[in-house]
Order: C-alpha cells, then structure tokens, then sequence
C-alpha cells in the first residue's frame, strides 16, 4: 500500500530518513516515482557542496 498524501493538490510521498536520527522528509511524488522511493523508503543523506544528496537504501541478502 503506497502512503501518498495530498496537499495543495500535489501527491507527496514520504522518505525515513536513517543515520542514527529518525526524520521524515516529504518530497513531490512525480520525483519519488523518478527514483523508485514513491513507497515509504529508508535513505540515507549526505552533505555535498551543492546541497544535499538523498540516497536510497538498499538492502542485500
């Protein structure tokens, strides 16, 4: 079951957050579905010299 949210007429699509803190970020839906984290998705975030990167988590068995 995807958690998809309205507001102001945009579908948003949350992302966990994981390093340690727990966080949720809230981004468009039309860029979750880009990068395969429109379902709830654990990431990790790292700081760059332009900004943020958001990483998905992959899981390896």
């Amino acid at each position: 079951m995807i958690n998809v949210k309205t507001q102001n007429q945009k579908k948003i699509a949350p992302i966990f957050l994981s390093n340690g803190l727990s966080s949720t970020v809230i981004i468009p839906i039309e860029l979750a579905r880009k990068y395969a984290i429109d379902r709830p998705s654990h990431v990790t975030i790292q700081d760059t010299q332009n900004g943020i990167l958001i990483k998905k988590l992959e899981v390896k068995n």
